[in-house]
């Protein structure tokens, strides 16, 4: 009974501070292959592969936001919603983190 009750959610009236662990659930695919990308980028040392790994992390926000953050076995998230900051934020990040890799491409190319 005490293990059924720690992981209930708590009543509105409770304080937060005080009610019990609330253990979230697992993250989707799509947020582990995000996570995977930016753990990648922080791993190499080489400017262009940082770039391309952390552009493959806000393709992959992008990504997520467009599928509503979905959970562990879902593509989509019940009820299906769209976060707009999200796809915002990821696709000016996309922007930037792509122009710098086009420029470092185009710096090693020889003429």
């Amino acid at each position: 009974a005490a293990i059924s009750s720690f992981w209930t959610l708590p009543a509105s009236s409770e304080d937060p501070m005080t009610s019990p662990l609330i253990v979230g659930n697992v993250g989707g695919v799509y947020s582990h292959l995000t996570s995977f990308a930016f753990l990648l980028a922080g791993v190499y040392a080489d400017l262009l592969i940082v770039r391309i790994f952390l552009s493959l992390g806000y393709m992959g926000l992008i990504i997520q936001g467009f599928t509503g953050f979905p959970f562990w076995g879902q593509y989509l998230s019940e009820p299906h919603f769209i976060g707009v900051d999200t796809i915002v934020w990821s696709g000016l990040g996309l922007y930037v983190q792509l122009s710098s890799c086009v420029r470092l491409l185009l710096d090693k190319v020889h003429i």
